[in-house]
């Protein structure tokens, strides 16, 4: 059996759902839009160093889902 103060966790928690998927799924489209935009730079410039971008863009993907 929960206690009192998991009980008030779980239904904070659930009521909150929508704005967690939300921020999810914001965070998810942040990731796919920035993957896009340095692969569109890497294109026109093989030089453009996409390493740390992509370590930043994991973590925007891994914060999001």
């Amino acid at each position: 059996m929960a206690t009192d103060s998991q009980q008030r966790f779980v239904e904070r928690a659930l009521r909150r759902k929508k704005l967690f998927l939300a921020i999810s799924i914001v965070g998810m489209v942040i990731a796919v839009v920035l993957a896009a935009y340095y692969g569109f730079r890497r294109l026109n410039d093989p030089t453009f160093p996409i390493g740390p971008r992509a370590v930043i863009n994991r973590r925007l993907q891994k914060k999001g889902a």
